[in-house]
């Protein structure tokens, strides 16, 4: 099925105002309708849709409001995708970042079934020694101060984090004790 893009916006402006009002099962029915549009797969603005920026937005606002922010946040990371130039979706992102951070230590989301370890380098259990040094290498890059200027302090953050994992998730003995210790 493929609609208007003129009605996929009206579809995505309700769904996002039903989501912000906290009438979650409107918005999610909406943004379900948009993410099945197959129109939206192929816009024409260079490969993003601000339709589908809305309707991955409305399912991060409803994980967020659920408590489960490791999902809201992939969410909103996909939203952006969509939507690039979309400031408040950076904004969603830096503040649920904050979130995330006050929590003094947060098990593993139910849902995504990794633990902190792996998730904090984004690769799953089972990842080989040269997948995580890999993973380290690529995220070190993206959390590089230079590249954040905007937020050093989660930048030193999330750098710090990655090598917190990767000594632990590199060394085989390290590896054994923490994944017995997380059982």
């Amino acid at each position: 099925m493929s609609l208007s893009p003129n009605y996929t916006e009206a579809i995505g402006t309700h769904g996002y105002i039903s989501a912000v009002t906290g009438r979650f099962d409107e918005a999610l029915r909406d943004a379900d309708r948009i993410l099945n549009d197959r129109s939206n797969l192929n816009s024409p603005l260079g490969g993003w849709s601000p339709a589908m920026a809305c309707a991955y937005e409305i399912q991060g606002m409803y994980c967020e409001s659920t408590g489960d922010f490791d999902a809201a946040l992939e969410n909103y990371k996909t939203a952006r995708t969509h939507n690039p130039k979309d400031s408040n979706l950076a904004q969603r992102i830096e503040q649920l970042y904050e979130k995330l951070r006050s929590v003094p230590h947060r098990p593993a989301s139910p849902a995504s079934g990794v633990d902190e370890l792996y998730s904090i380098l984004e690769v799953r259990p089972d990842a080989s020694a040269e997948v995580i040094a890999s993973a380290r290498k690529a995220l070190l890059l993206k959390y590089h101060p230079d590249r954040n200027p905007d937020r050093p302090d989660w930048a030193h953050e999330m750098t710090r984090r990655v090598l917190e994992a990767y000594e632990i998730l590199s060394d085989p003995e390290k590896r054994r004790l923490y994944e017995r210790h997380q059982r």
